[in-house]
């Protein structure tokens, strides 16, 4: 894994995951006030925690766009590097999530608590080996017959009508 994750996806992946969270949420904010909060917190590390130290090396939001968490030297991160990078996300969302907007301005796209957790959010590679090359190149390395579509894991949006249609 060595291609950084582009913004967009790394916005895509956080938006689905703040709706997952969301949901998960609700119940304790409503039943548990103030502690409450304090539960979200913990549901928040514990979610990217588990599921970025898991075999995905992804949070549900960055596998559906396409993407895995790795560390600097590109390995999947363990269940240990995964709970710290998920605290270290903490931080970053402190002070009007600055931490988080560093990675929009970055070179290399890493965020404060990537910086802090030494880890990466790359393209998954899958995704590399089909957005590079061209067709025969693609089916020549896979083995696979060219049936004149691109395969992919990725979800994708669809315009059926109007100016997005495609």
């Amino acid at each position: 894994y060595s291609t950084p994750a582009t913004k967009g996806r790394r916005i895509g992946a956080y938006l689905i995951d703040s709706v997952i969270l969301t949901v998960i949420q609700i119940p304790f904010f409503i039943l548990a006030g103030t502690a409450g909060t304090l539960l979200g917190l913990i549901l928040t590390v514990c979610y990217y925690g588990v599921t970025e130290g898991s075999g995905m090396s992804a949070s549900l939001g960055k596998y559906l766009c396409g993407l895995v968490v790795v560390d600097n030297q590109g390995e999947p991160l363990s269940f240990g590097q995964a709970f710290v990078r998920a605290l270290c996300r903490l931080l970053s969302a402190l002070v009007l999530g600055v931490g988080f907007l560093m990675g929009l301005f970055a070179v290399d796209g890493r965020a404060l608590h990537d910086r802090l957790a030494g880890t990466l959010v790359a393209m998954r590679e899958e995704e590399e080996y089909y957005s590079g090359g061209t067709d025969a190149h693609r089916h020549e390395s896979s083995g696979v017959q060219n049936s004149g579509r691109q395969h992919s894991s990725m979800a994708q949006i669809v315009g059926v009508t109007g100016f997005f249609a495609g």
